[in-house]
C-alpha cells in the first residue's frame, strides 16, 4: 500500500482447463492479517474468474470486510 501498511491474505483457488488451458475457476479468499486501519479487522469474500480469448483472465469478485472496533 502507498502508506506501506500491509494486509496478508489466503486464497483458495480451483479451476478447470480444457485442451491444456485454464477455462474457469472460482476462489475464497480472506484477510489473515491486518495492518493499519485493518489491524485486527476482519475481511473476506470470493471470486469467480473466467478465460478471455486473448488467454488473459477476468475475475468477478464481491467481499465484505469491517475494522476493529477501539
Amino acid at each position: 500500500m502507498e502508506n506501506g501498511d500491509k494486509n496478508v491474505y489466503k486464497y483458495e483457488f480451483s479451476g478447470t482447463m480444457k485442451d491444456g488451458a485454464f477455462e474457469s475457476g472460482t476462489n475464497k479468499w480472506s484477510l489473515i492479517e491486518g495492518g493499519g486501519k485493518m489491524k485486527g479487522g476482519k475481511a473476506n469474500g470470493t471470486c469467480k474468474a473466467k478465460a478471455n480469448p486473448d488467454q488473459s483472465t477476468s475475475f468477478d469478485c464481491m467481499g465484505t470486510y469491517t475494522t476493529a472496533t477501539t
